[in-house]
């Protein structure tokens, strides 16, 4: 793994050792130190909101079916914890220094996902047993075969109202998505175009 260090006066350090830039190098450096301090702190600021907004929209749906007291509703904010802590082990942003992990993107992909498809388990085990409670109180004092059939309709009309919901967001959320690989493409095509030229 390369690590590289861009100092504002135009210093360039390669594994903590300070590099001799040909004109060329240095105009290749200059541009990809550019789009990195102008692209990783939006990245990191866009992701978060669109984190944010996709759990506002399931907080709202899930609330409606469920209740103010859904486990569901923790879920989701963990959820958005965990997704937001994955991203800052790729992007780290502090006053004075922009730092882009761009070999662990493969990494918290993966990780990622982990977490997503962990998460919509524990939330589909906790809406079967929510509304299987309700269920249950209904099949005390009436038909069970009832209460078994407006189990099943209700899971129907969650997951109805849930693709709804992403419909409405989808198009938001792709553009979103092909922005950021854009700018995520154009930041690695130039680190790896700097590095083969200070391999040259």
């Amino acid at each position: 793994m390369v690590y590289l260090l861009f100092i504002p006066d135009g210093t360039l350090l390669r594994d903590e050792k300070s590099v001799t830039l040909t004109p060329e190098q240095q105009a290749i450096a200059k541009k990809y130190q550019a789009t990195v301090r102008q692209d990783i702190p939006w990245l990191r600021k866009e992701t978060g909101i669109k984190l944010q907004e996709s759990r506002k929209v399931l907080d709202k749906v899930v609330i409606e079916a469920f209740g103010q007291d859904s486990r569901i509703l923790k879920r989701l904010s963990d959820l958005e914890k965990n997704l937001n802590q994955q991203m800052d082990t790729v992007i780290s942003l502090k006053p004075d220094n922009v730092t882009f992990h761009a070999q662990a993107i493969k990494q918290v992909e993966t990780k990622g996902r982990e977490i997503i498809e962990s998460s919509l388990g524990g939330m589909l085990q906790d809406s079967i047993n929510e509304l299987g409670q309700k269920q249950l109180l209904a099949a005390a004092s009436g038909d069970r075969k009832k209460a078994l059939s407006g189990l099943l309709g209700n899971l129907d009309g969650f997951q109805q109202i849930i693709e709804k919901e992403w419909k409405q967001q989808e198009a938001s959320f792709n553009q979103f998505g092909q922005q950021a690989c854009n700018k995520i493409t154009q930041m690695e095509n130039q680190r790896v175009e700097l590095i083969n030229s200070l391999n040259k």
